[in-house]
């Protein structure tokens, strides 16, 4: 509810309290980029040449990122990102580099996109409680 109806509403007398103002948004307020008309079919060649350069060069952090990006702009385009066991170990090297460096930031991120491209595999990912703690130190030392 936005300020001017807060007071419209509110009882003569009682309290205003922060959580009671809200900023009004419009009804339809939605992302206006469509991927399907924005990004050309020549785009998404260059993005897919992008990714297999990356797997080439078994460059796992950057093939993980621009993997995921692809996969949630374009669904239904998921096979053609050839997201096979060789990508999955790949990826879970760098997640385990990353976990026995205690490198919990990347981690967190890797495992994120682990999830996303692999959602079937989630258990493989070994999301512990000893990983979980570290990820939360992290956090609260960035604080």
């Amino acid at each position: 509810m936005g300020i001017r109806k807060h007071f419209e509403k509110k009882p003569s007398g009682e309290d205003l309290k922060l959580q009671d103002f809200s900023l009004e948004q419009e009804e339809n307020s939605e992302l206006k980029f469509n991927p399907e008309t924005e990004i050309s079919e020549t785009d998404w060649q260059g993005m897919k040449d992008k990714l297999e350069r990356n797997r080439q060069n078994n460059n796992w952090w950057a093939f993980a990122n621009q993997a995921t990006y692809l996969k949630i702009l374009f669904p239904d385009k998921t096979v053609e990102l050839d997201l096979n066991d060789l990508v999955w170990q790949g990826m879970k090297d760098k997640l385990e580099s990353d976990r026995q460096n205690n490198n919990w930031w990347a981690f967190a991120a890797h495992a994120m996109r682990l999830k996303i491209l692999f959602p079937d595999k989630t258990a493989g990912l070994d999301l512990n409680d000893s990983a979980w703690q570290g990820m939360k130190d992290v956090l609260e030392s960035d604080r």
